[in-house]
């Protein structure tokens, strides 16, 4: 009686188990894409190549110039309205409007990534972003003298200042 018991369990589990073999058969997988295979046969280089004498203090102080020159504009009609919710901006937006730039002008400047009328979240957003292309090595930035401008290149692979 036991064995039989345990028979019908096992023929229960094997059609359970059939029935997700069949489910996983419909499911369809995308090959990976030239880029990801590109990636994959390039070996890692450090983050250092992509900063190239700047330190994360010096993108740091930059990020804060930028911060400290939005005018303080007072529009009284407008100030009073505490309910309007701000515009988001997210990561990736930010990050493809960094690339187009670059696509659109090879070389960019750390000020110029910033919109002049940009607000708090949108400018902390952007230099969130450009850390992220850094870090995922899609930008080359340096800087030419002490307190320059930095410059934004799209990395190539063959970058250097």
């Amino acid at each position: 009686m036991l064995k039989l018991l345990e028979y019908k369990k096992i023929k229960e589990v094997t059609g359970q188990w059939r029935q997700l073999e069949e489910e996983a058969a419909l499911v369809l997988y995308k090959a990976e894409d030239n880029a990801v295979a590109q990636l994959k046969g390039k070996e890692e280089q450090p983050l250092e190549d992509f900063l190239q004498g700047l330190t994360m203090e010096d993108l740091y102080l930059a990020f804060r110039q930028v911060m400290g020159r939005r005018a303080t504009k007072v529009d009284h009609v407008r100030s009073a309205f505490k309910g309007v919710p701000r515009d988001l901006f997210t990561m990736q937006e930010k990050m493809d409007y960094i690339r187009d730039m670059l696509i659109l002008r090879p070389k960019a400047t750390f000020f110029s990534i910033f919109r002049p009328d940009a607000g708090k979240m949108e400018k902390v957003v952007t230099f969130l972003a450009l850390l992220e292309l850094i870090k995922r090595k899609e930008v080359h930035i340096f800087q030419t003298t002490t307190f320059g401008e930095i410059t934004i290149l799209k990395y190539d692979g063959r970058n250097s200042a």
